[in-house]
């Protein structure tokens, strides 16, 4: 019995000894685990060190790029204060001379008692133009024209119609003529051929010129900014050329703005020109010098006067298809060859109106003509001030 109670301690002995080093075992695995969770916690720390480290940097940097921003939106700021201010004095201009045709219109007919507020709407809204294609009426009465004349002026029924110049042989579009149309209360149109003499008779022509010029003015801008580089060419008459009062404030108003003198060409009627009055060539050499183009339209005698035109700064001759084709077959005949060389020498540029069909244009075509305009190339438009 001595002898198993000893086999029995020994083996309880054995068996706590073996229990204590599993608990070790199991504890040291334990610290192992828990170190190595430290180590990882350590490591986990640094990485959120660093990165908040490149957090901080990069607030820093954004704040550097914010007083950037703030700086570059400061500098816009004042550069669009500038742009308005600029638009602000370009507008007051443009109502300027509109002021000075509402006077001409007042110094001719005092229609209605409120004409000058009517007019005033020209320049910040056009009368609504009829949706459909417009009748043209030819069979009205001149009193009735008059009546049309001052009504359209009133109501603001001058419409801006423009047609293409194109060069040629290429037949791309390089200019642009502007020209009048005005409609009365049905909408229908009155052309020049039927208005021009009842408004000059009435001494409102230069009214409906200088409104024209004012809606060109516009269009003019608003190409500019669609990167058109073309001219537009606007008819004076004989009567807004004697309007002085108007073309003191037109001139100061192209000296303030010369990037629109340089894309404005004047026509002049060769008959209005003939008639040599040396007030009228000063202020044609006056708007050249402003930069304005110059154009000798209308030409009936096609043998003009070259040096007197070169002298008033002319840049452009128009003729009509016709009349060129007849002085080229009359007796004596045109000879070409002498007068294109002539044309040259003084660098003018020929544009031939009335092209109305392929065969007048090859025919044309032999001559070395520089642009053409007519219904082959294009329509009077309506545009769209």
């Amino acid at each position: 019995m001595i002898i198993d109670l000893n086999y029995l301690l020994l083996f309880l002995s054995y068996l706590f000894l073996i229990t204590v080093a599993v608990l070790l075992l199991i504890a040291r695995r334990k610290q192992e685990a828990l170190w190595s969770r430290l180590s990882t916690m350590q490591r986990q720390q640094t990485d959120v060190a660093e990165k908040l480290g490149l957090v901080a940097a990069e607030l820093q940097s954004n704040k550097e790029n914010n007083k950037t921003i703030l700086s570059l939106l400061g500098d816009l700021g004042k550069a669009a204060k500038t742009a308005h201010k600029a638009d602000v004095e370009a507008v007051a201009a443009e109502v300027k001379i509109l002021q000075n045709i509402v006077g001409q219109l007042a110094k001719t007919r005092a229609v209605g008692g409120g004409i000058a507020t009517k007019i005033s709407k020209a320049g910040k809204s056009h009368a609504a133009v009829p949706a459909q294609e417009p009748i043209i009426r030819t069979d009205y009465s001149p009193e009735r024209i008059l009546e049309i004349i001052e009504s359209g002026l009133q109501a603001d029924r001058v419409d801006l119609y423009i047609q293409p110049i194109v060069s040629l042989p290429q037949r791309k579009i390089r200019h642009f003529e502007c020209l009048s149309r005005i409609r009365d209360e049905d909408g229908a149109i009155v052309l020049p051929e039927q208005f021009v003499q009842v408004a000059e008779q009435a001494g409102m022509m230069a009214a409906v010129d200088n409104l024209l010029l004012f809606r060109c003015i516009q269009l003019l801008r608003r190409t500019m900014i669609n990167n058109f580089h073309g001219s537009f060419f606007c008819n004076l008459s004989k009567h807004t050329l004697h309007d002085m009062d108007f073309f003191e404030d037109f001139l100061e108003f192209l000296s303030e703005n010369q990037e629109l003198a340089s894309r404005l060409v004047f026509e002049v009627n060769q008959s209005d020109f003939d008639e040599r009055n040396p007030a009228r060539e000063q202020l044609l050499m006056l708007l050249a010098q402003m930069g304005c183009g110059l154009a000798l339209a209308s030409v009936t005698n096609v043998r003009i006067d070259a040096d007197l035109l070169d002298r008033c700064k002319f840049k452009y001759i128009k003729i009509e298809a016709p009349v060129l084709l007849a002085a080229l077959k009359g007796t004596p005949p045109l000879d070409w060859v002498i007068y294109r060389r002539v044309l040259s020498s003084y660098n003018f540029d020929l544009i031939i109106e009335r092209i109305e069909s392929e065969d007048m244009l090859l025919e044309l075509l032999e001559y070395d003509i520089d642009f053409g305009q007519g219904y082959l190339f294009g329509e009077p438009r309506l545009s769209k001030t």
